[in-house]
């Protein structure tokens, strides 16, 4: 698998070709931050796009706070994106919990525990439909992690670190980048209505 895959930043939906085509060439995870904060422009570009044609009105909302969220990258509020992009991927991750009778887990919502149930594939032998949801979700497993106080706080994209530890470790401009395309690609992802088939899989 793909090291851009394997640390899960998202490859559908957006960004666009020329940037996925960057991410793929850079030899290791920083460089492939790096890609991302020098290609912002074209990763907002791609994001505004894609935002653009989310119609379902139970989507419409959080994609313009994401909307919200690019104007942020433009005038450099990027901790303020960060932030906003992490919770309306919260929101929106809680409802695919909500509505996919394969996601549910015993007692409450763990984001960790629904990671695992989200569809998986084998990339010797699948669908485009299953890689496509693969790089949707790839990101989740390890964006889901908990860390405790005793443990150092990722300096990737981590929902709980967002959120419980903010501070230069965390917050960063390919961070906020990842935040941002984690969110609208899976806004987009639900737009396009294939998850609940490919859970009765």
């Amino acid at each position: 698998m793909p090291p851009v895959l394997e640390e899960g930043t998202p490859l559908a939906w957006v960004p666009s070709p020329p940037v996925i085509r960057h991410l793929l060439a850079a030899p290791d995870a920083q460089a492939r931050a790096e890609v991302l904060e020098a290609d912002t422009e074209e990763i907002v570009a791609s994001c505004r796009e894609a935002l653009s044609a989310v119609s379902q009105p139970d989507l419409r909302q959080q994609a313009t706070l994401l909307d919200d969220c690019l104007t942020m990258v433009d005038t450099s509020m990027l901790a303020g994106a960060q932030a906003l992009a992490a919770s309306v991927w919260g929101t929106v991750y809680r409802g695919v919990w909500r509505a996919e009778p394969a996601l549910k887990t015993a007692g409450f919502f763990k984001y960790k525990d629904v990671a695992k149930k989200l569809p998986k594939i084998d990339l010797d032998d699948s669908t485009l439909l299953q890689f496509r949801q693969a790089c949707v979700f790839a990101r989740f497993v390890k964006a889901c992690e908990d860390f405790h106080d005793s443990h150092p706080i990722p300096t990737a994209f981590n929902r709980h670190a967002t959120a419980h530890a903010a501070g230069s470790a965390q917050y960063s401009k390919a961070n906020a980048l990842t935040a941002l395309m984690l969110a609208v690609s899976l806004v987009c992802e639900l737009q396009q209505g294939d998850l609940s088939h490919s859970m009765r899989r």
